[in-house]
């Protein structure tokens, strides 16, 4: 235990997260779907993991993916993942993939760039999959996936020289 006592600020902040986790949990059925996992074990895959809700909030995000966009978990749990992680120019194209993923059942892949806290724009890889609750509405989005700017960066590198080397 420690010995740094909090301020009675801190007391109300924290009560209050209380309060909203246990209003969280109260509204949920007892199903094992209605909750994302709060297994930490996903915080040590190195790929970016984040738990979305179906009102398109983040419910969680893996550190690999917090490191490389620069916030903490406590800045990103209840914002709007698109507004918050998703440049302007993609968000409709996400929220189409979104869109796909709360109707159908089936799992999707695609590219997207995130915006991390710096303003610098990473390319993801994305495998999205959805968790349905028992009466089949949308209960969380999850998304894993894999940075690939340095990837593809290289790829137009090399292209780059192979189109140079046929124009000799």
């Amino acid at each position: 235990m420690s010995d740094t006592k909090k301020t009675y600020e801190e007391l109300v902040v924290r009560v209050m997260e209380l309060e909203e986790e246990l209003a969280r949990y109260k509204s949920t059925p007892d199903n094992i779907t209605s909750q994302p996992s709060t297994s930490k074990d996903h915080q040590a895959i190195p790929a970016f993991t984040v738990v979305i809700d179906s009102n398109g909030m983040i419910v969680d995000m893996n550190t690999t993916m917090l490191d490389a966009l620069g916030y903490t978990l406590e800045e990103v749990v209840g914002e709007d993942y698109l507004s918050k992680c998703i440049p302007a120019s993609e968000q409709d194209m996400l929220q189409e993939v979104f869109d796909e993923l709360t109707i159908s059942n089936n799992a999707t892949i695609n590219n997207n760039h995130i915006l991390s806290r710096r303003g610098e724009m990473l390319l993801v890889e994305w495998h999205g999959t959805t968790v349905f609750k028992p009466d089949e509405q949308t209960a969380f989005i999850i998304g894993i996936g894999i940075e690939v700017t340095e990837w593809k960066l290289s790829r137009e590198r090399c292209e780059k020289l192979i189109t140079e080397l046929y124009e000799l």
